[in-house]
């Protein structure tokens, strides 16, 4: 991982300008944002991109908990993932992704990620994606029964936040659905 960007030190606050890094899965990232610094107040905020050629390899180094299970399942197509644009939001309390805009394997789709914690702890991921080709990721099929299947898969990631008191909400949507040949649509 490496970076570079221009930044900005005032007495209350670090202006980023364009600090860009590069990550495993010919990876590479933009953010441009505020970082207000302090032991209660620190908040970091601002807008990104993101583009991955291999979203499986990045994925992987980003969770190295899950890298089994996404060489067992996630056996085709890499994943070109291109965030076009983002916002993140980061404080004492919470983490934020909201208003991202992204193109997976060339299909546009918004996404938004929120954690808190504390006493009311949650985490919620929310996809919208246009179409969602489960096949191009998993060529040789996904058994309904063989470990859940997707409902299954998506649990046991939703699972992985670490607090069992934590709300979890996992919400994906989208116009169409290719699993193992067939295609949902919306209705």
């Amino acid at each position: 991982v490496g970076g570079i960007g221009v930044f900005e030190i005032a007495e209350e606050a670090i202006r980023v300008h364009e600090f860009a890094a590069e990550f495993p899965g010919r990876s590479s990232g933009v953010f441009d944002g505020i970082l207000f610094p302090g032991d209660d107040a620190a908040q970091l905020g601002g807008k990104f991109t993101f583009d991955s050629g291999d979203t499986r390899a990045f994925l992987s180094w980003l969770a190295p908990d899950w890298r089994d299970a996404f060489q067992k399942h996630w056996t085709g197509s890499r994943g070109r993932l291109q965030v076009e644009s983002g916002i993140v939001d980061w404080t004492k309390g919470s983490f934020a992704l909201s208003k991202v805009n992204y193109r997976f394997e060339g299909v546009p789709g918004r996404a938004g990620l929120s954690s808190t914690w504390g006493p009311d702890a949650s985490f919620t991921v929310n996809i919208d994606a246009g179409a969602l080709d489960v096949d191009s990721l998993v060529p040789n099929g996904w058994s309904v029964f063989r470990d859940g299947g997707l409902p299954g898969i998506v649990a046991s990631l939703v699972q992985q936040v670490p607090e069992p008191s934590v709300r979890r909400r996992f919400v994906l949507r989208g116009q169409s659905l290719l699993l193992n040949g067939v295609t949902a649509n919306e209705a």
